[in-house]
Parts: C-alpha cells; structure tokens; sequence
C-alpha cells in the first residue's frame, strides 16, 4: 500500500515538474497579470462591509408628517457595526428637515445625531452615515430615533417600510404609538469575516486560473470543459444575484414553470405576473451574494414558502417558455426538497450553466473544422458570465451553437460520400424549439444552413423530411407567439410609448424611414457589440478579448480546403447573408418591443442577442487567406480565454 502510494506521489511530482517546465511562460504572464490587477484594483485595501437588511422591499412608503417623532428598535447580530442607510422621499413642493439620531441598546448613549435636509420633489434620497465603529455591537439591541422637525401637520415625508412586521422585529412607533409598519434601513458592520469571505473568493479565483494554465492541453474540446466549468462555477456562486441583464425576469418565468404555471397570468386590475410565495419578493428584493447571504441568513435560509401573493412582472409574459424550463428544473428540485431559496437560486443557474458546458462541448467536438471559432465564440467572458447565470440565453446560445456545428459537419465534415443517418440529422430537429422559441423566432433563418447541406448525402426523401420537419417546429412556434403576444398584451412607459402592434404599423407606413433608421445603427453600432464582449472591462480586456475572437478567426488553423471555388463563395455569401438577416430581426424586434413608437433609432440592443449566430460571421472571416505560423497556437488561445474570463470574475468580485 505504502509502495503504491509512493508511487503515485512520484508520478504526481513528475507531472507537475513537467507542466511547469512546459507552462512556466504563460504562468509568469498569468502572474504578472494578477499582479497588475490585483495592484490597480487592490481589493484587500479596505475591508468589505456586510450589509444587515432590516426589511427587503422599498415598494411601501411609510407617511412622516411634521412634529411626528419615528421611533425604530433594532437587534444587530454582528459586531463591527459602523454605518446607517435609511430611504426618504419628499412629495410635497417644499425642502423638509428631518433629526436622525442612534441610540445604544440602553437607551442612554448617544452615537450620533445629525439634521438631513430632505429637498423637495427630489428623487429618493438615500442618506448613509458612517460613525466610529462598534466593536462589540453583536447580540445588542439599539434605537433609532427620527424627528420630522417641519410645522405639525405638515405632510410629504415618506420613508420605505412594509406592514405586518414579523415576530422577530420590533413594530415603528410613531409618537409612541405602534404605527403597524416597520420601516426599512441596513445597518453595515466590519468583523473580520467579511474580510475572510473576499479573501476565500479571490484565493478561488486566483486558483483555478492557475489550474486552468495547467490542465489546458491544446485540445479545443477539453479546454472548453475546463475553463468552462472553473470560471462558469465561479461566475455562479460570485456573480450577485440578480445580474443585470434581466435575470430577475428569467428566474420569475422559470419560477413560474417550476410550480406548474407554463403561462403567466392577468389578475382582475389586468395585470400581468403570478402567484408566488410569500417570501419571493423580499429575496428577489435584495441582492444575493456571499456577503448578503452571510448578512441575512434568516432570509436566504429558508425556503420559497408562505401564503402565495401576486407578483406582477410581464416582461416575459409572450416569451415562449421553452428556454425558461431548463433552469425551472432547478427550482423545481430545490422546492420538493424543501432547500433554502439561496440553494435554490444556486440550482437554477446551475441548470443554465450546466446546459450551455453540455451544448458547448458537442458543438466543439461535432465541428469538423474552424473549432477554434467555436471554442472562442463560448469562451467570450459574456457568454460565460450569462453561462452562470438564470437566463434563457445560456440554452440559446449552446442550442445554436451545437445546431451551426452539426451543420458545419454535414456540409464540410470527411467521408462526404457516405449516407447521413436519421440518428445523425435528428439532433437538429431537436435544437429548433430552443431557437425558434425566442421572441419573434428572430433566430430562425440559421435554419437555412440546412439548405448547404448536399442532397447526396441523405437517404431518399430525408432531406425533405428533415426539411418539412424543421418547417413545421417553426410554424408552430409562430402560432405559439403569436397566441402570447394576443393573450398578453403589453404596453408601457418605461422609456416612452412602447406599443408593439403600434410601432409595426408606423413601419409598414414609413417603410423607407425605417430602412433609413435600421441601416443606420447597424452601420454605427456592429463594431461596438463586437467589442464589448466582456460584462466589464479590466484594463481593457472587454475590447481585446471580442476583437480577438471574432478578427482572430482568420487564424484557424483547421480550415477547411475547398476544392471548388464556386461551392467556397456560395457557403460564405449564405452564412453572411445569414447574419445579416438576423441582425435585421433582432433590430426589428427591439424597434417594435422596445423603442417607443416613431423614434428614430433603435434602443434595447445588447451585445449578448448577437453571439447565437457570431460563429457564421466569424466562419465568413475565417476564409481571408491569412496563414497561422504561431506556435502551440490552441494552446495558447486557452490561455488569453482563461485571462479573459478571470478578469470578468474579478470584476463581479469588484463590482459587490
């Protein structure tokens, strides 16, 4: 036993001496690198608060009116406490003045009080007050005390509360009487374990990007998996919950689904959401993170539960839910297992990413050639930071991707003269409801790489079968949307009148205006999208990184030879023609979804609706006669993706 286990210890040592006599280059790189971040950034410079919530909604305004003292007990559970954060709004024409004071848990001790003016019809003031921190505040209980010092009567005032406080929080009492509300505020505390959670989740991150330098071994497809599931796991549990690129609207659609409810509803007033549980809306209210969840263990504890009330959100109420139902598994297990919602929250993204790794992995081993596209392409540090997240686009882009790829090897792949078999072409059929189910089937003409594929190659009559079969899928999934966009209607004024059946017919009457206004902002906007391909730019790696995937496609080493030029031109004329008119959808979507009726530009578009078809623009650029002369050039592409996606995590770990 000790033999063996000597052995393997050797064998392990071996190794490792081998990888860094191979990799000492790229990790003296990667090192520098962190050491330039990490040096510009310098995170461990000052300690991270903890951000204790004391009620989670800001959607109740609680009325202060002048000469009206709010008085607020509170218990704080950690030591460390330092700062105060309370919400007011002013509705009234006139500036109003309001005496904040903190007192100790005796009630004797004053730690601060100060006079904040409050100006009229302002936006929410969000006032934060820092004072001398208390080392020992855990298991005390303190005051806070609030003076409307306006004339009595006078009214305007409000801050943010919820009713019906809970049994373990003490009721407001205004003018010493229980007001029936608890107002909302956080209170931040440093204790040493905030401290120890940044310096964990940097230790992670700094970690697997060094692992990842190691086990990358120039072969697309595995490097995919192991940058893949490092960065995307890190994405997951660092990235706070919601992102901003509308995964609250994703996790409430999946949500949906995970409890049976395929569609939303149009409760009595007409509006559009659900019935969800009780407690959904204070943990979609509060931002989820390592910090919050230590912060806040009594809420993110405890499971999705508590009597059903309904939430309004119809932001996907005319999305196809197919997409959705992959993250939904996630929640759903989550729930009959009674996990507490930050675990269920975990679940669904892990779904998503889960999905996206599988996806992206049988695209890249499917492709005949240019894998190097496809590698770059899934490894954008977008595409991962969506690949760990709850959203529809993680299965969108895996699908179509995967869909492109066995395309590619139909049309490009070896042995071309053999016979393609039901098994082979049935996976495309069973990717077109996870393309052709996002709004407005926008993603639908990469359907007609179908058409490239040679006729040769299938049995009698297949071709057409597959054909009509894709044809089908997609005709029903136009009814489908068509059904939703009738059964819920949506207008609204977020950025001015948007109405869909309105913006499409001032369209079809202004038909050269439209084509004038489209033209236009892909023209000036295309080289924007391809850039911005990080989620934020770490001295410059947004813009690096989207140049070099999609301009760096003329350095495939893989390409195909092709021996008729004529059969060359017809495949890039088709995928470019391809792109373009995708990109036109999606502008014609955003135009009538989005924009307000009549304006001219297009307002909505994000760099992440381009990348279910980037890999035809990047196959169309790979064909520029450019030859490749670098050295281990996959393996060293693995390694500015691993760059790539750390900054990215870095930035997520930056930006709590």
């Amino acid at each position: 036993m000790r033999e063996n286990a000597a052995k393997k210890i050797t064998k392990v040592r071996e190794w490792c001496g081998q990888k860094l006599k191979a990799r000492w280059k790229a990790l003296a790189m990667l090192t520098l690198f962190w050491a330039l971040l990490l040096s510009i950034a310098a995170p461990f410079t000052q300690e991270k608060s903890g951000e204790r919530k004391y009620g989670y909604l800001l959607d109740t305004l609680v009325p202060f009116k002048g000469g009206e003292v709010l008085e607020q007990e509170f218990f704080m559970p950690f030591d460390g406490f330092h700062s105060l954060i309370l919400n007011f709004e002013n509705h009234s024409e006139n500036e109003q003045k309001i005496q904040v004071e903190l007192w100790d848990d005796a009630g004797k001790n004053l730690i601060f009080r100060e006079t904040v003016p409050v100006g009229a019809e302002d936006d929410p003031l969000e006032y934060v007050k820092e004072f001398d921190r208390i080392g020992d505040s855990k298991q005390k209980s303190y005051r806070l005390k609030l003076v409307n010092l306006s004339k009595e009567g006078d009214d305007g005032i409000f801050l943010y509360g919820h009713a019906n406080p809970a049994d373990f929080e003490s009721p407001t009492r205004i003018n010493g009487a229980d007001s029936g509300y608890h107002i909302n505020f956080s209170a931040l505390f440093q204790n040493g374990k905030t401290a120890l959670i940044t310096a964990l989740m940097w230790i992670s991150l700094l970690a697997l990007s060094y692992l990842c330098i190691f086990f990358v071994s120039g072969d697309f497809k595995k490097d995919f998996l192991v940058i893949a599931c490092s960065m995307g796991m890190l994405f997951l549990l660092f990235n706070p919950f919601p992102q901003p690129l509308d995964e609250s609207t994703h996790f409430f659609r999946s949500f949906c689904i995970s409890q049976g409810d395929w569609h939303d509803e149009i409760n009595e007033g007409g509006q559009i959401g659900a019935v969800l549980p009780e407690n959904y809306r204070e943990v979609l209210g509060t931002e989820f993170s390592l910090y919050s969840w230590y912060s806040n263990r009594e809420l993110y504890n405890q499971p999705f539960e508590g009597e059903g009330s309904f939430y309004t959100n119809p932001y996907m109420s005319s999305v196809i839910p197919i997409d959705h139902a992959v993250s939904a598994v996630g929640i759903w297990l989550g729930r009959i297992f009674h996990l507490s919602s930050a675990l269920v929250i975990l679940l669904s993204r892990l779904m998503d990413l889960g999905a996206f790794v599988a996806l992206g992995y049988l695209a890249i081993r499917k492709a005949p050639c240019y894998k190097s596209i496809f590698f770059g392409v899934l490894l954008l540090p977008t595409c991962m930071f969506l690949a760990g997240s709850c959203t529809q686009d993680a299965v969108l882009i895996g699908a179509s991707l995967y869909f492109i790829a066995i395309c590619l090897d139909l049309i490009l792949g070896k042995d071309r003269e053999r016979k393609i078999s039901v098994k082979e072409w049935l996976p495309l059929v069973l990717m077109v409801p996870f393309i052709a189910s996002i709004k407005y089937l926008v993603y639908t003409p990469i359907f007609l790489l179908v058409l490239l594929i040679p006729s040769k190659r299938f049995e009698k009559h297949h071709k057409i079968w597959l054909s009509a079969l894709i044809v089908l899928v997609s005709l029903v999934m136009m009814g489908y949307q068509v059904y939703l966009l009738k059964a819920f209607p949506f207008t609204e004024d977020r950025n001015g009148y948007v109405n869909v059946g309105e913006q499409i017919k001032y369209v079809l009457n202004h038909i050269y205006e439209s084509y004038r206004n489209f033209g236009t902002y892909f023209f000036e906007n295309i080289l924007m999208h391809i850039e911005n391909s990080s989620i934020s730019s770490i001295s410059g790696v947004a813009h690096f990184t989207g140049l070099w995937v999609v301009l760096g496609s003329v350095l495939a080493k893989d390409r195909y030879q092709w021996e008729n030029r004529k059969d060359r031109n017809r495949f890039v004329c088709t995928i470019s023609l391809i792109s373009i008119v995708i990109f036109g959808l999606t502008i014609a979507a955003l135009y009538a979804g989005f924009t307000p009726v009549g304006k001219w530009g297009v307002e909505g578009l994000q760099t992440r609706y381009i990348y279910p078809f980037l890999p035809l623009v990047c196959l169309a650029l790979a064909h520029v006669p450019v030859v490749n002369q670098i050295k281990n050039y996959e393996t060293k592409y693995a390694f500015i993706m691993t760059a790539a996606n750390a900054s990215a995590v870095a930035s997520c770990l930056l930006s709590i």
